[in-house]
């Protein structure tokens, strides 16, 4: 079959994606309505590629720094075998998009142990306006660190998503949703089989310029999110069985530019509702303006201030003073500091603890903050990455060791939480094709008792975007913290690029399992258990 017929036969099966609904991982250059995003980013120790500049700071909301619901970045539980990357069209060269239409397609297919299979396809049109892009994403397995199969030792993972941007004399359109859909096995340790969770999230954003460099923008997010147990009477809540979240959140906002200082305005409105639970039911009104300024020898500097309301908080005034730049060509930094809030829903405690109870309170955490982060890019063969955090939140969501009657871990709210963490990370360019990556994470909490995870990694990667052949070896160490110690998590990924656009990767994750002697436990999840040793066989065909 030619790539011509390849590429229109996933055309054609990617078709009735068109109308589903699908969410943009990343933020338009036009101001819009930041929201949480419906499937949590977790990091693993697994390959990361340190990126060599700072975001830019209209591409961060100031006034929703994330106060954390406790060390979720760190969760190994529900980490992909396969990067999922919904953009990878943006990923290609701004020459490329600007030469006209392009279409691109990508399927991947594999399968490996533990009853693993797995699919993805994908297809986006970039360059020449409308913009679209569609993903689907479909992951299963079943048998966890050697346990039988049929017992509740697996993992159903279902998304769909879908993006649509056009922008036409002054006016702009963007719409971008998704569907994902999550069943995980109880393990035998609750009186029901598995847990269902769902999320589908809408969003959809108009511009306007009448004119030049002022912009006004208006929008809608719609969210919704399911918990269901599978097997067994219905659990006895205080809502409706299952728990079902609703979020509403209109907005609207101006924009203005003029010479090297920048203004922003926003207004936001917020409705929760979980059905069956009066006392859920939240309205929330928040506005916020923004002054940013470009100062010579490459800085900027802004100023935001803002207004919050709902019931739980009646009177917030959010606000940040930041600083960031490029000094000098080898460094960027960004410096900020002030008060945030974030809202707390039904949504994100699932969206970070799959295996958690529903939640007895949903209050919004608010706290001062303070972060930091610079980097140092020498030349083409050394980058180095550091990064801090501090902040001090008003309540605090983690599950705690305790199951309720449904098997799954009741969350505790904390309040008055300190949190520090750190990042540093070193990637050390040896050739064009090969290059070593170091990082190293410390997370320290105080609830009041003083807690702390240190996470460090290390790898090896051989190869590039245009090599044949390439590989990627791994290790991870982890201190005070549930996963055993004791033995690394090792890895190992290699991938042989037949053609252009079929490429076959052999992928393995925690290689020294079997040697351990026992299980490794999901962090903040224990007695669940990881899926221990994995190994796969996939091929990638794009167009």
């Amino acid at each position: 079959m030619t790539r011509i017929n390849i590429c229109l036969l996933i055309l054609f099966i990617s078709f009735p994606l068109l109308c589903q609904t699908g969410e943009d991982k990343k933020e338009p250059e036009d101001p819009q309505i930041i929201l949480p995003n419906v499937i949590l980013d977790i990091e693993d120790l697994s390959v990361e590629k340190i990126e060599a500049t700072l975001p830019e700071e209209e591409d961060v909301s100031p006034m929703t720094r994330d106060i954390p619901l406790e060390e979720e970045e760190l969760n190994t539980a529900e980490q992909p075998d396969w990067e999922l990357n919904p953009d990878f069209a943006d990923t290609l060269s701004s020459e490329n998009a600007n030469t006209g239409p392009s279409l691109f397609a990508e399927a991947i297919i594999g399968a490996g142990n533990v009853n693993n299979i797995f699919c993805r396809l994908s297809f986006a049109k970039i360059g020449d306006e409308p913009r679209y892009r569609f993903l689907f994403d479909h992951k299963m397995l079943d048998g966890y660190s050697f346990q039988p199969t049929g017992l509740g030792y697996s993992l159903r993972e279902d998304y769909l998503e879908a993006y649509f941007k056009l922008r036409s004399s002054g006016f702009g359109v963007e719409t971008n949703g998704s569907f994902f859909d999550a069943e995980r096995g109880l393990q035998q340790i609750s009186p029901y089989f598995s847990e269902i969770s769902r999320f589908l999230d809408l969003n959809t954003l108009f511009t306007f310029e009448p004119i030049t460099n002022f912009r006004i923008h208006t929008g809608l997010g719609f969210d919704l999110t399911q918990k269901s147990l599978t097997a067994g009477a219905a659990p006895a809540y205080s809502v409706t069985y299952p728990p079902t979240e609703m979020l509403l959140r209109p907005t609207v906002g101006t924009e203005l530019e003029a010479g090297i200082v920048k203004w922003l305005f926003n207004a936001n409105y917020g409705y929760r509702n979980i059905l069956g639970g009066s006392a859920y039911e939240l309205h929330r009104l928040s506005c916020d303006t923004k002054l940013s300024v470009e100062l010579p020898l490459g800085l900027n500097v802004s100023g935001q201030v803002g207004y919050f309301y709902s019931a739980l908080n009646p009177v917030l005034v959010p606000f940040e003073i930041a600083v960031w730049g490029n000094p000098v060509e080898s460094v960027s930094f960004r410096l900020s500091g002030g008060y945030a809030v974030e809202e707390v829903n039904m949504k994100e405690v699932f969206d970070t603890y799959p295996y958690a109870e529903f939640p007895s309170s949903l209050n919004d955490n608010h706290g001062w903050t303070i972060q930091a982060s610079t980097q140092f890019n020498m030349g083409n063969t050394l980058l180095i990455s550091l990064s801090g955090k501090w902040m001090m939140a008003s309540r605090f969501l983690k599950p705690s060791a305790t199951q309720s009657a449904t098997g799954l871990l009741v969350v505790n709210e904390l309040p008055d939480i300190m949190y520090i963490s750190t990042e540093g990370g070193i990637q050390w360019n040896l050739s064009d094709w090969f290059h070593l990556n170091f990082k190293d994470t410390l997370k320290t909490s105080w609830e009041p008792a003083l807690t702390f995870i240190n996470d460090f990694l290390f790898e090896a990667v051989a190869g590039n975007d245009e090599s044949s052949l390439g590989c990627t070896a791994s290790a991870g160490f982890r201190n005070n913290f549930v996963d055993s110690p004791l033995l690394p998590l090792v890895g190992f990924n290699a991938y042989y690029r037949i053609a252009d656009f079929i490429k076959i990767s052999l992928d393995f994750e925690d290689i020294l399992f079997p040697l351990l002697g026992g299980n490794r436990y999901m962090l903040d999840a224990e007695p669940f258990i990881t899926e221990g040793i994995k190994g796969s066989l996939m091929i990638n065909l794009t167009f």
